[in-house]
Order: C-alpha cells, then sequence, then structure tokens
C-alpha cells in the first residue's frame, strides 16, 4: 500500500465540525457554561487571529479562525474579538452543531459510510492493521466499528487522541459562538453542512482511507503533542509558526494521494468557502465568519483567495 506522504500533524490538527459533533459530551448543551472567569487570557498580550475583509463596494466582515475542539480555560475569550462578534448580525460557521442530533449523525453515516454488500473493516484493512485499530480502540473503551470504512475509524481514532490531549468539543470554538448566537437570537447561515462533510469522507479512495488509518496508529504520542502544539500556537495567533507546524515532516513531497487529500479538505473547500462569504457581502449580511483557521492561512485559502479578488483583509489584533 503506498504511504501518504503528509505529515500526522497535518492530519489531526485540520479537525473538522464533524469530528467534534462525533466526540460530544452527553451534557445538555445549555448546561454548558463559557461565563466562569481567567485570572487573565492563558496568553497574556498574545491573541488568535481574527480578519476584517473589507469588499471593493466597501462591505465588511470578520472572519475568525476556529478550532473546533478546546479547553474550558479559553473563556471568555479577548474583548476584540467578541466586540466584532457582537457588532454582528449573522453567525457564519461550517455548519449548525447545536441543530444536529447523535441518532441523525449515525443514520447519514451508515447512510454514506458502511459496507452494504456483507463485507466488514477487515476485508480493506487486512488482518494486521484490523487487528491494530481494534486493540488501540478497545484498549481506550471504544468499541470497533466493524461495519464502517476505514475513515470512520480514523475518525474515532482521532476522536480519542483529541480526548488524550485533554481537548474537548464542548469547548470548541464553533459551539461556543453558536451558543452565544442563540442567546442573543442571532441568525445562523451554513457555509457547509454535516452532510457534505460527511460526503467528503465518503468520496476518499479505499487506499487514502487505509493510509490515514495507517498514518494515525503509527505516531500517537507525536498525534496528541502536535494537538497541544497547535492549540497553543492558535492561542498565539501565530500564523507562521502555524503554518510550519503544517508543513513539518515530509509534506512538501506530495504524492497522489496528498494530493487527493489536499483537494477535498482544503482546496475546493476553500474556493467554496470563498465564494459564501462573497455572496453574505454582497447581500448586505453583516456577518462575523467562523471556520477551521486551516482554511484562514496560506495559499489558496479564503484570505488568499478573497484579496485576489480585489478585498482588502487585515489582521486585526485590538
Amino acid at each position: 500500500m503506498k504511504k501518504l506522504r503528509i505529515t500526522l500533524i497535518f492530519l489531526v490538527v485540520l479537525l473538522l465540525p464533524i469530528l467534534a459533533a462525533c466526540s460530544l459530551r452527553d451534557t445538555p448543551m445549555e448546561n454548558i457554561s463559557y461565563e466562569e472567569p481567567t485570572t487573565q487570557w492563558p496568553w497574556g498580550d498574545e491573541v488568535p487571529l481574527m480578519w476584517r475583509a473589507t469588499s471593493p463596494a466597501g462591505q465588511t466582515m470578520y472572519l475568525f479562525g476556529s478550532i473546533h475542539v478546546g479547553y474550558d480555560s479559553i473563556y471568555p475569550l479577548p474583548d476584540f474579538i467578541m466586540d466584532a462578534f457582537h457588532r454582528s448580525d449573522y453567525l457564519a460557521v461550517e455548519f449548525d452543531l447545536t441543530a444536529i442530533h447523535p441518532i441523525e449523525t449515525t443514520a447519514i453515516m451508515g447512510e454514506l459510510l458502511t459496507y452494504a454488500d456483507g463485507r466488514t473493516a477487515v476485508d480493506d484493512m487486512g488482518e494486521e492493521l484490523h487487528q491494530r485499530a481494534s486493540s488501540f480502540m478497545a484498549e481506550h473503551r471504544m468499541t470497533p466499528p466493524h461495519n464502517f470504512k476505514p475513515i470512520i475509524w480514523y475518525v474515532l481514532i482521532t476522536n480519542i487522541f483529541v480526548d488524550l490531549a485533554g481537548l474537548s468539543g464542548d469547548y470548541g470554538l464553533d459551539m461556543f459562538f453558536l451558543l452565544e448566537a442563540a442567546q442573543r437570537d442571532m441568525g445562523i447561515l451554513e457555509v457547509e453542512s454535516a452532510r457534505l462533510q460527511f460526503e467528503m469522507f465518503a468520496g476518499f479512495s479505499m487506499p487514502l482511507q487505509l493510509s490515514l488509518l495507517e498514518a494515525s496508529l503509527a505516531n500517537v504520542e507525536g498525534s496528541v503533542e502536535g494537538m497541544k502544539e497547535l492549540f497553543d500556537l492558535w492561542g498565539r495567533g501565530d500564523a507562521q509558526a502555524i503554518e510550519a507546524l503544517f508543513q513539518r515532516g515530509s509534506y512538501i513531497e506530495r504524492d497522489e494521494l496528498t494530493e487527493e487529500y489536499l483537494d477535498a479538505l482544503l482546496t475546493q473547500r476553500d474556493i467554496d468557502m470563498t465564494a459564501m462569504a462573497r455572496s453574505y457581502m454582497t447581500d448586505g449580511k453583516n456577518v462575523f465568519f467562523v471556520v477551521g483557521l486551516g482554511h484562514l492561512l496560506g495559499e489558496g485559502s479564503v484570505v488568499d483567495l478573497l484579496q485576489r479578488y480585489g478585498y482588502d483583509v487585515v489582521i486585526v489584533r485590538y
């Protein structure tokens, strides 16, 4: 099987909201509190990345780079972020985590990502990989999903890494802003949808699914530490260090699996997200735009594409 030439850190830190949704606790969302004050923002004067985009016609929008999991200690967020949020009439997110239900999620996964011909995961994974993945999941008190395709094994193992890093989808930035928006009766705009993200996974070729699973099991400690490191860099708003983290190791040596992965996860989605951001501004909507941080950094990102379209996009830090 051909190895995916991409760093494991990159694989696990660009978490999709759907991964966070799959890891949410049973705690009723209305009982999750973000109001407990901390003595100070954990990173002092360093703050997360937020951009203000201004269209050629003068419409503006704030774009905030999310990490879809988090720690409770990051709340409350810095005032300049909350001020921009409170000045907005709409919240745009990849999809509305508060509107999905575990039963619906399971139904979509069953439709798109289970075997329907009597086969099971071991038929694609082989005995050795299947045994390693099953043992790792059982070790962490998770039942191996034998009827699901390997990409779901990868998703669930990634969520084990989230737990090992002490992170939680309950405290992800998407969930925080969604709950805040509900309290303020703000409009919620979905840039994508939960189904779209599952369809993306379902479209991964089997070699890609197996490479992701192999990579996830090859360096558990590195994956967990990579998550912690990324979260620290997110809090510090260190764009250069975050991009360097994504490019660590053999990431530059691309092969067809890497291209397939990046095209599905980033390239096309960034184009579609940019189109949505432009449409919101054209329609005169006053939007606080929250998507995964990886969609706002680097060449071909939403920020980069907006700039190519003639938008003035600047980082806001106060």
